[in-house]
C-alpha cells in the first residue's frame, strides 16, 4: 500500500508505430539468447520445484502433527505455492 502512495506519478504512454511491432519477438529472441537469462531462469526453476514439488505435499499432514487444523493447513499451503507461482 505504501508503494501506491509514494509511487503515484504514472509514466508517459509510449507510442509505437507499426514499423516497431515486431520490436517484442526481436527482444524476446534477444533475451533467450543471453547466459544471463538462463543462469537467473535455472536457480528460480530449481526453487519453486523443490518448493513446490517437496515442500507442499508434506506441509499438511507435518501441520496436522503440530495439531494445526487440516483447514488452516491447506491454506498455508495455498498461500505458499501461490506466492511461488507469483513470484
Amino acid at each position: 500500500m505504501l508503494a501506491f502512495v509514494a509511487l503515484r506519478d504514472l509514466p508517459a504512454p509510449v507510442r509505437v508505430s507499426p514499423a516497431d511491432a515486431d520490436a517484442p519477438r526481436e527482444g524476446l529472441r534477444a533475451v533467450a539468447g543471453d547466459r544471463r537469462f538462463w543462469l537467473l531462469l535455472i536457480p528460480f526453476c530449481i526453487c519453486g520445484y523443490t518448493t513446490t514439488g517437496l515442500i507442499d505435499p508434506h506441509l499438511i499432514p507435518y501441520a496436522a502433527g503440530h495439531h494445526i487444523g487440516t483447514g488452516t493447513a491447506s491454506f498455508m499451503a495455498s498461500v505458499l505455492a501461490g506466492s511461488t507461482s507469483v513470484a
